[in-house]
């Protein structure tokens, strides 16, 4: 037993020296504790201000990204715009070459179809004008000679384009718009006029009178040329030459053009 207590003593008397000397060692580390305490609430606290402030500029930064991200799809739209906008312009584009195009193949067509008819025309003018030139030297050949003798001593050569004294200047004026304008009209007259006029009957019959009758012939003529009837009402166009049916004088001329424009 008193083995033990003194172990028990010993024990005891480590434990109390172990104690004192753990006591001794944290009275000598507590300042540094507490300082090492302070330090790490000190940098505690800048690393805190440090992150607010990280915050607040993410902040900006994300603000910022919002406004961009805006600005973004606003130009995206802009940029959709515009593409759409230059599709239907160079849509516009397309058909406006391709309407000229149509409408240069279609003035080449009526040019060229303008310039026949031009040449038509001045072969059709030059006819008539041989036809007038021959009706008329036939109305001075039956004239009688004593009327042709006062013709030459009395007027120019120029001065017999009337063809016999019936025929008065009010006549003149009607044949020279047969001339120009209704060639077909008047040519048709006057292969009538032709086919009227036998040669036995002319042969029979005094040259006074042939010139008469002559004359008054050609002044129907004249007058019935110069009776244009009405426009037609109906529209039509030509399909090849695309005249329309209002451009001429009667709905026939217009048929028989778009006969020979078809043929």
């Amino acid at each position: 037993l008193e083995t033990r207590h003194q172990m028990d003593t010993t024990i005891n008397q480590k434990n109390a020296n172990t104690i004192l000397q753990l006591q001794v060692h944290c009275k000598q580390n507590i300042p540094f504790l507490q300082q090492q305490s302070e330090f790490w609430k000190q940098k505690s606290r800048e690393k805190e201000n440090e992150l607010n402030t990280k915050q607040q500029e993410l902040e900006v930064l994300l603000k910022k990204c919002d406004e961009l991200e805006h600005e973004i799809r606003n130009l995206n739209l802009t940029i959709h715009t515009e593409q759409t906008d230059k599709m239907k312009l160079n849509e516009r584009l397309s058909s406006v070459v391709s309407y000229q195009r149509e409408e240069m193949a279609r003035f080449n067509r009526d040019e060229n179809h303008f310039k026949r008819k031009v040449k038509q025309l001045k072969e059709e003018n030059q006819n008539l004008s041989e036809r007038l030139t021959s009706y008329e030297g036939s109305s001075l050949l039956l004239m009688p000679q004593d009327d042709r003798a006062g013709d030459r001593s009395t007027r120019s050569p120029n001065s017999a384009q009337s063809g016999h004294n019936s025929i008065d200047k009010s006549t003149e004026t009607p044949l020279k718009v047969v001339h120009s304008k209704n060639a077909d009209v008047s040519n048709d007259n006057l292969q009538q006029m032709q086919g009227t006029r036998p040669k036995q009957r002319l042969q029979k019959s005094s040259n006074h009178e042939t010139s008469q009758m002559l004359g008054m012939k050609l002044q129907q003529t004249s007058q019935k040329s110069s009776k244009i009837k009405n426009k037609p009402s109906s529209e039509e166009r030509c399909s090849y030459c695309y005249m329309m049916s209002s451009e001429f004088d009667t709905y026939e001329l217009f048929k028989a053009h778009k006969e020979r424009c078809e043929s």
